[in-house]
């Protein structure tokens, strides 16, 4: 079996110190082989190893403890310095919240890299997987998204799961997520509800009544089997003991409708939130994209026809719809003048003079 090299202390720090020094040449006619400053390294090497050799043996190793103390701060420093030249660490990789909280649904890798308030597309798990074992991020990238893929596997989360639920399966698992995404989810009036805990404690509340029932029934079956013995003798204890179970079982039904009515009215909340969010942001972008319109009109009539938006009334309205009409697309002046006193109310200037 090969054996490995012992450490030498010596050498270390003369590569430590005089790295060019350190050449590995043949014996035979090596000086010829190096050039004037290869030798002037190897010389301050070779006067260095001298100088090492004639110290005790505690002062060299004092110098080889304090070389390899450096010797580790220097890999320190380099791999903080290759963990912040990452892609993932750069300014422009924050996440912005109030985008990805508009999101209809986040996939398992986008919810993992929002939860380190990373941009998902700056934070992959291809990308991540390769740094695994030298990037500190990575390591933490790993760990929660093991957690978020075994949820996935026992059907708690899935390949797309909404905000809201992520959110809520996160505060229930104590998975932790930045406070400005959760603000910025229940900004858009989606509301963070833990359906599944609400369906498991109903479902516990449920059984725990069905036990009871179950106990209450077999205790009146037993108590009509003693009675049915004397029945002949008794038959006013059997009806009694007859209605008894009747009111049984109309508890029984009431308990299974009030259960069927509160799932109900969850699965009916559900739909009115997810439509509310979702009107929401329709109309606010609709308002978005037509001021811009308004505003692109507004600039193309000051730039191409010398509207000023200060004046009241302008000469360029019937100008600007016979150009239309003669491209083909006839505009009446009315509707080209309502539009223009709209545009003005969006461009920079005072407040237009009026007839």
């Amino acid at each position: 079996m090969a054996k490995l090299p012992q450490f030498d202390g010596i050498e270390y720090l003369v590569r430590r110190r005089h790295p060019d020094g350190c050449l590995s040449l043949p014996a035979v006619d090596s000086s010829s082989r190096l050039s004037p400053a290869q030798r002037g390294a190897k010389a301050l090497a070779d006067t260095y190893r001298a100088e090492l050799r004639a110290l005790p043996t505690s002062e060299l190793q004092r110098l080889v403890d304090d070389e390899r103390a450096v010797e580790a701060d220097e890999a320190r420093q380099k791999a903080v310095a290759d963990e912040t030249a990452r892609p993932f660490n750069r300014p422009d990789a924050r996440a912005d919240f109030k985008y990805w909280a508009k999101a209809s649904y986040w996939t398992v890798e986008e919810a993992v890299a929002l939860s380190l308030g990373r941009d998902p597309r700056f934070a992959s798990w291809d990308y991540l997987k390769t740094l695994a074992a030298t990037s500190p991020f990575a390591v933490e990238y790993a760990a929660k998204r093991e957690l978020v893929m075994r949820a996935k596997t026992m059907g708690q989360l899935w390949d797309q799961t909404s905000p809201s639920t992520f959110l809520a399966w996160a505060d229930r698992m104590r998975f932790a997520m930045p406070v400005e995404l959760v603000e910025a989810v229940t900004a858009l009036g989606i509301q963070i509800c833990d359906w599944r805990t609400l369906y498991e404690q109903q479902k516990t509340f449920t059984d725990q009544a069905r036990e009871e029932l179950a106990k209450e029934r077999a205790a009146h079956a037993a108590a009509l089997q003693d009675h049915s013995e004397s029945l002949a003798k008794s038959r006013d204890q059997q009806a009694e003991l007859t209605e008894g179970y009747k009111r049984l079982l109309d508890k029984k039904d009431a308990v299974l409708a009030e259960r069927d009515e509160q799932i109900a009215r969850c699965q009916a909340r559900i739909g009115e939130l997810e439509a509310a969010a979702t009107t929401i942001a329709e109309k606010s972008l609709g308002t978005k994209e037509r001021d811009s319109l308004l505003r692109m009109v507004g600039g193309m009539a000051v730039g191409g026809y010398g509207l000023t938006p200060t004046e009241g009334r302008h000469r360029q309205t019937k100008e600007i719809a016979d150009d239309l009409e003669r491209a083909g697309v006839p505009i009446d002046v009315d509707t080209v003048r309502k539009y223009l006193a709209e545009a003005k109310q969006l461009l920079p200037g005072e407040e237009p003079s009026k007839d």
